[in-house]
């Protein structure tokens, strides 16, 4: 963390130390603090607020203390604001770096928690009475104990507006002591960055079970909609190509292209599907193979059941099947048909 005359740059030991690197006129350790941490209790990021530095520290199984350093000290050490018997603390594990808009501070935790906090920093006030507690005012807090256990991501916008990126988009907003679910959740999906923002664009990377590629995804964050998606990375599974024929082909999520002969001579995107995805959530990996005569089959397991589709040359489904059992492996094809490898057949 640059500290605020961006002449300094503070940065996090493994454990126990916090090491403070003046930048001019050559990069140089000017100082090492004691702040005592265990190995790999500091995750998110430092954060600065003002003249002072937040550190996030996973002590507990269950629990976050919230520590207030002063980054810029009379001296090269840093100095901890005192705390009381009773430490700041938030549920959960804090693994991305909080976000401060205006005097709110966020904190998100394990979880699906948001913890906001009303922050200061009063010069005017005695350094020997500052606390911890008196920078960090609860304001309200939101818990969904999910299971969740990937990235979090959030933005704070006007209004006391929210939004949070988990495995899927959701909205809230901020009233007296409560953070409100305000929406129905939208872009599903396992968020892979922070939201861009555009105006009142989201741009959202989003990553599936069973997928390589990753879903970018534009969405309106007033009405919490996407307008488009763009499926980057994710692999082809089959295509099948007839003379004279459009080109056919399936990619990890299940969407189906077609391509015409012309377009294959032209450079540029595929930008329409010829048809929706299969199954929106399958529960394992899409099988695709070429049946011959323009032809592609497609199977996936959804709840415990596996569905097999003909493909046409023209994307339209012509034939589909349902079996109960979760297939064991690949498809076997014969000459005139295939066989799948199921529990107990």
């Amino acid at each position: 963390m640059l500290t605020v005359d961006r002449k300094k740059l503070i940065l996090a030991g493994n454990k126990a130390l916090f090491y403070t690197v003046t930048l001019s006129p050559k990069m140089t350790c000017e100082s090492a603090t004691y702040i005592g941490h265990r190995l790999g209790t500091i995750v998110a990021p430092l954060r600065s607020i003002g003249k002072l530095m937040l550190v996030c520290e996973n002590d507990k199984s269950d629990s976050c203390k919230l520590r207030i350093l002063n980054s810029t000290p009379k001296g090269t050490w840093l100095a901890e604001l005192t705390s009381t018997d009773d430490p700041v603390r938030v549920d959960g594990s804090v693994n991305e770096m909080p976000v401060l808009r205006n005097n709110k501070l966020f904190v998100t935790s394990s979880g699906e928690r948001i913890t906001v906090f009303s922050v200061t920093d009063d010069d005017q006030q005695p350094e020997a009475s500052k606390t911890a507690q008196q920078f960090l005012n609860e304001l309200a807090a939101y818990t969904d104990k999910s299971s969740y256990k990937g990235p979090i991501y959030l933005v704070a916008g006007p209004n006391n507006q929210i939004w949070m990126a988990t495995n899927r988009l959701r909205k809230f907003q901020l009233k007296p002591r409560t953070v409100q679910p305000e929406t129905d959740e939208t872009a599903k999906g396992r968020a892979t960055q922070p939201p861009q923002i555009d105006g009142k664009y989201f741009y959202l990377g989003r990553e599936f079970n069973f997928s390589t590629g990753i879903n970018f995804t534009r969405t309106n964050r007033e009405i919490m909609k996407g307008e488009w998606q763009l499926n980057l990375g994710g692999s082809i599974l089959s295509w099948s190509s007839e003379e004279g024929t459009p080109v056919v082909c399936i990619n990890e999520n299940g969407q189906i292209f077609r391509i015409d002969r012309n377009e294959l001579s032209r450079s540029g995107f595929k930008l329409d599907l010829s048809s929706p995805a299969l199954v929106p959530k399958p529960t394992a990996p899409f099988r695709a193979f070429s049946l011959g005569g323009g032809n592609i089959g497609v199977t996936v397991t959804v709840k415990e059941e596996t569905k097999i589709w003909v493909i046409n040359s023209d994307a339209q489904e012509v034939q589909s099947n349902t079996y109960s059992g979760e297939m064991q492996t690949d498809p076997v094809l014969l000459q005139n048909g295939v066989i799948l490898p199921l529990p107990g057949r």
